[in-house]
């Protein structure tokens, strides 16, 4: 399609600022998830509480007072932060999940060491983990959550001793999260995805008999956090599916309830201490510390005017950044639902012309609605079959890796015969059955007869003024070469289309005297194929000096019509020179560059650029969707919490990337395919 000066200006702008709402929408992405509430809590050993702030470290006195505000990089530390564990004189260790190390950090804000776990011959910290330190020693105990092991730490960084995987593989412990020390001086430790609390010795020895299973109800079976009280209890923090929102409740030694602390149903608790005569929650979501007496009854928030001063420009922050993406995704779909448009106008003015030109073909009326929609549903849904498989298997894949269970297996294989194979089956035997009984006929001669009118002034150097069409049908389908087979008094054209079935790529006719031989006659497509997305259909084979052409029809009963009219009229005069000859046609070259870019920015729009709305359509739904599947999980991995398996990361590039390369390369070949014809 040849683009008038302001359309290309137009798509200029468009493209221009697609550009800039993506960069806009990236941007407060990675704003918004680096944007931290209060999350880690600990208490220095002169009673000073320690809070991690949006990147910043914040002293408070006993009653939440600030002391004094630390940003975390001023002194040479990654952010975020994973973990704070008081060390000597009023110190504390901070850990990186950044970079794995660990920082000593003075009362005055000063940084005294760095250590490197690393380089005492362990492997590095890999992404959230959590700090203990071990009483009357200089040791720390680590859960090093995504190593899915348990180490004790000399003062240096050195590997005393370890319990759990050697290989950052999932094994005797499967995300170790939370630590705190119990009133034996035993080290008590959560294991996220095995819903449980153990109990160790200083040796990190497993002490039999002394953990309990950590389970509360509605959904919420992740432990994360732990802490000891004076009296016995245990308060630990219990989270629902995906790590976003949890409850906070206090138990004996067993595991059994003694009450719930009471947070808002969307908190977000990420931090807890206990103190001699109160418990402190920080919940990221709420932006809020929640102070509780020690038997669960609530105190009120743990903060001064400043800080919560800082609250709320945080929880600001994050609106604006929202806004931004919701916005920037609204314009989005706003623009694309404008080029829709444009695309639609210029195909009207080109069905118009069409229709002036073609004014002699045969009318076919337009059917009811919910029956072209019928079509149209039971022909999406067997071609789908393939793309909905491989979503299928891909989820099957992230849910082994994301939530393992001994009949995941089971369950996703009833899962995908009962969700995908048998509606793909019933498609396809309904749709053969439909269409062989020559049901989907009238829709099918008025699609033919809609892409003749949309091939505008094409027609004029085809069809002769006055001659009459007599017969359409269509030959090839979606996944093919789409032919328009034209029966006019005098002629046969065969009209081969573009991708685009908007343009044509070739242009061939014969007399319809010349032809020597006509027979129709039904194809069967093997099972598999027909589920893969092919169909039976009616073969038309027309013989003309000794050549057989073979045209596969979709619709049974315009095949029969159109070899019936053939061979009333057929005499087979000249039959030994006839052919199928081509038609010279005037037609510029659709380009590859330009469809290329756009499908490279984002998946779809190539297909539309070649006005191919279909597929253009369906890539940029499976890249949404994709998305939108990916979104909470990779935002979860992005602030590196402690369910998120290592590999979570590469499905979710790797499955977006699959979807913009099969955009790319669907474009190119169908570029490379309307330039070669």
């Amino acid at each position: 399609m040849k683009l008038t000066d302001q359309q290309k200006r137009i798509l200029l702008v468009a493209l221009v600022a697609t550009l800039g709402i993506v960069v806009a929408i990236n941007w407060a992405s990675r704003r918004v998830t680096d944007l931290y509430g209060p999350t880690v809590l600990a208490q220095a050993s002169d009673g000073r509480v320690w809070l991690m702030l949006n990147h910043e470290l914040h002293v408070l006195d006993r009653h939440g007072t600030s002391v004094r505000r630390i940003l975390v990089r001023a002194l040479g530390i990654s952010p975020p932060v994973a973990a704070l564990a008081p060390s000597s004189d009023g110190a504390m260790v901070v850990g990186s999940r950044e970079t794995g190390l660990l920082h000593v950090v003075d009362a005055n804000g000063g940084l005294r060491t760095t250590i490197d776990p690393a380089a005492g011959g362990g492997a590095r910290l890999f992404g959230a983990f959590h700090l203990l330190p071990l009483p009357g020693t200089q040791d720390w105990i680590v859960a090093d959550t995504s190593n899915h092991r348990l180490l004790r730490l000399g003062k240096d960084g050195r590997v005393v001793r370890s319990y759990g995987s050697t290989d950052g593989r999932p094994g005797t412990l499967h995300f170790p999260n939370g630590l705190a020390l119990d009133e034996e001086g035993r080290i008590l430790l959560v294991v996220t995805n095995h819903h449980e609390v153990r109990a160790f010795t200083p040796l990190l020895e497993l002490a039999p008999g002394s953990g309990f299973v950590a389970r509360a109800d509605k959904g919420y079976v992740w432990p994360a956090l732990i802490a000891a009280a004076p009296d016995e209890a245990r308060f630990v923090s219990i989270m629902a599916d995906g790590m976003e929102r949890g409850r906070v409740f206090k138990l004996n030694r067993e595991g059994k309830r003694l009450a719930e602390l009471t947070l808002p149903a969307s908190a977000d608790p990420s931090g807890i201490l206990v103190r001699s005569d109160d418990v402190l929650v920080s919940d990221q979501f709420g932006l809020a510390i929640h102070r509780y007496a020690l038997d669960g009854s609530s105190l009120g928030i743990f903060a001064e005017e400043a800080l919560k001063a800082q609250f709320r420009e945080i929880g600001q922050l994050r609106r604006l950044y929202r806004m931004t993406i919701g916005g920037g995704q609204f314009l989005l779909v706003g623009m694309l639902v404008v080029l829709l448009l444009l695309l639609r106008r210029e195909r009207q003015v080109q069905e118009h012309l069409g229709a002036t030109h073609a004014v002699q073909v045969a009318e076919y009326g337009k059917p009811g609605v919910l029956r072209r929609y019928s079509y149209f549903f039971w022909m999406v849904l067997r071609v789908s079959f393939v793309l909905l498989a491989l979503n299928v298997v891909a989820n099957l894949v992230l849910w082994h890796f994301t939530r393992p269970t001994s009949s995941a297996v089971l369950v996703g294989s009833v899962s995908f015969l009962f969700f995908v194979v048998a509606p793909c089956a019933l498609a396809v035997w309904h749709f053969d059955r439909m269409l062989h009984a020559g049901k989907y006929s009238d829709i099918l001669r008025f699609a033919a007869q809609t892409l003749l009118r949309r091939l505008g002034a094409k027609l004029e150097g085809l069809l002769q003024p006055g001659e009459r069409i007599e017969q359409l049908a269509l030959s090839g389908t979606v996944l093919d070469r789409v032919r328009l087979l034209v029966l006019t008094s005098h002629r046969f054209l065969v009209l081969t289309l573009r991708a685009s079935l908007r343009d044509l790529s070739r242009a061939q006719e014969i007399l319809r005297v010349t032809v020597s031989k006509v027979t129709s006659s039904k194809q069967n497509v093997p099972y598999l194929l027909r589920l893969g997305g092919k169909w039976s259909t009616a073969s038309l084979e027309i013989e003309i000096g000794g050549a057989r052409h073979i045209f596969s029809v979709m619709d049974p009963v315009a095949a029969q019509e159109l070899a019936k009219a053939l061979s009333l009229t057929g005499k087979g005069a000249g039959a030994d020179v006839a052919h199928l000859r081509d038609i010279p046609e005037e037609r510029g070259d659709p380009g590859v560059v330009m469809p290329l870019l756009l499908s490279a920015i984002l998946p779809g729009l190539g297909q539309l650029r070649q006005q191919r709305l279909g597929m253009g359509t369906t890539i940029f739904l499976c890249a949404a969707s994709w998305v939108l599947q990916m979104m909470g999980p990779f935002i979860v991995m992005l602030r590196k919490t402690a369910e998120v398996d290592p590999l979570l990361p590469v499905i979710a590039v790797a499955g977006y990337a699959f979807v913009w390369s099969i955009s790319l390369l669907d474009t190119y070949i169908a570029a490379r395919a309307d330039n070669a014809r």
